[in-house]
């Protein structure tokens, strides 16, 4: 007897990490921010509040974020950072990495971020920051801007990301695969020829499989590989 789905269902962090990664970019994030937007992503939908009902339209607007470099102005002890309408994903990393400097080289690090797109998102530096073994908090101001401060972490509590690891990230089994096709967006046009690094196997252009008849692959069903159109299975 099979077992019914579950639903909400829980994402792997692996595969979290996969159609996060295909989704950012596909909206034309840039190279170098690529992997530090993905977890962003990743983080945001494990911690919530909307988790990942919201990334759909946390990415729409990451998409729109201007390329223009942010301003980053110190006086005194305080730093202020100007996202210069950067969505939060965008600024996280390098505004915690600023406060982490501070805590390294003064025993206490904060930074001010102002004139971010969504700047709620900022609370992902709790997440992030325990990569450094540092805790970190956002805090938001009456004026938009967030105050991020790191601090000291408690090495006995679990991280975030070993959650994620563990249990998943809760999700509809309808947004999951929602998101899991429209990040298919990012990959290129799956024909036969485009099937040709399949494993082991490699496909010429008359339809020929090398390997076909090779021993250790005797038992190996490739009909997926020639198969005008592939379906995807649930």
């Amino acid at each position: 007897m099979n077992a019914p789905f579950l639903d909400p269902m829980n994402a792997t962090l692996r595969e979290s990490r996969m159609v996060l990664e295909r989704l950012v970019q596909w909206k034309g994030v840039e190279p170098g921010m690529i992997f530090s937007v993905m977890d962003c992503g990743v983080y945001s939908a494990a911690l919530g509040p909307s988790g990942c009902e919201d990334l759909e339209r946390q990415i729409a607007l990451l998409a729109s974020s201007p390329s223009a470099p942010i301003s980053i102005i110190e006086a005194g002890d305080a730093i202020r950072i100007d996202a210069g309408g950067r969505h939060a994903w965008l600024i996280a990393e390098p505004a915690l990495d600023l406060a982490i400097d501070e805590y390294r080289r003064k025993g206490a690090g904060a930074v001010t971020v102002v004139n971010a797109v969504e700047p709620a998102e900022l609370r992902i530096v709790a997440a992030i920051a325990e990569k450094h073994e540092l805790s970190a908090t956002a805090t938001a101001g009456d004026d938009g801007s967030v105050r991020i401060e790191v601090g000291a972490r408690d090495p006995s509590r679990q991280t975030v990301l070993d959650r994620i690891r563990r249990q998943g990230i809760p999700v509809r089994r309808d947004l999951w695969f929602h998101l899991f096709h429209l990040s298919s967006n990012a990959l290129a046009e799956d024909t036969v020829i485009s099937r040709t690094h399949t494993g082991a196997f490699m496909i010429k252009p008359d339809g020929t499989v090398v390997g076909e008849h090779d021993e250790e692959f005797a038992h190996e069903d490739i009909s997926m590989l020639t198969a005008e159109a592939l379906e995807f299975r649930r």
